[in-house]
């Protein structure tokens, strides 16, 4: 979020639809805060050999838990980048630098108290993700709920989100005053 070296929604250098599986390769290891022992690449889907995902472990994560996971399209071009915040990130921090979003997702964790908000900028191929508890709160859907511009930020995601992304996700409209 803060442009450097690039700006989101490029990570490292590293750009949706530019890079290779062997830029991934090849940049990961660079990167100060990778823990490269622990970073796995695997192949995804039936297509072919150029879809992987590589969860990488980063020297501030939790045990057993990845601090981002990039995927590779059957062409073996860099598709997504979802990472995990692991710092101080609020939804009116994303909003401030972003703008307003054109959509936003919500559904609840299975067996959990937490709702799970997913907010889409389709135009810059970013979304951010938040957890909300009680889950009632904003799962319900009630219009009069409001979503809390300090929450937390879970995780961002870079990838192509495409019109069709709102309707097959009943994405709720982002609302015109705050949300």
């Amino acid at each position: 979020m803060t442009g450097k070296p690039c700006e989101a929604p490029c990570w490292y250098g590293l750009k949706l639809g530019e890079s290779t599986l062997e830029d991934i390769r090849r940049t990961l290891p660079e990167l100060p805060f990778v823990d490269s022992s622990q970073t796995y690449e695997q192949l995804i889907g039936n297509l072919g050999p150029n879809e992987k995902a590589f969860d990488v472990h980063c020297t501030y994560s939790k045990e057993k838990e990845f601090c981002a996971t990039l995927v590779t399209s059957k062409d073996g071009k860099l598709s997504k980048i979802a990472i995990n915040v692991a710092y101080e990130l609020t939804l009116q921090m994303v909003l401030e630098k972003l703008g307003v979003p054109k959509f936003y997702t919500v559904g609840p964790y299975p067996n959990e108290d937490i709702c799970h908000v997913v907010i889409y900028w389709p135009e810059k191929n970013i979304a951010a993700s938040i957890n909300d508890s009680p889950r009632e709160r904003l799962c319900t859907r009630t219009e009069n709920e409001k979503i809390d511009l300090d929450s937390q930020i879970t995780s961002l995601i870079y990838t192509d989100i495409s019109v069709q992304d709102q309707q097959k996700y009943d994405g709720l409209p982002w609302p015109d005053s705050s949300p």
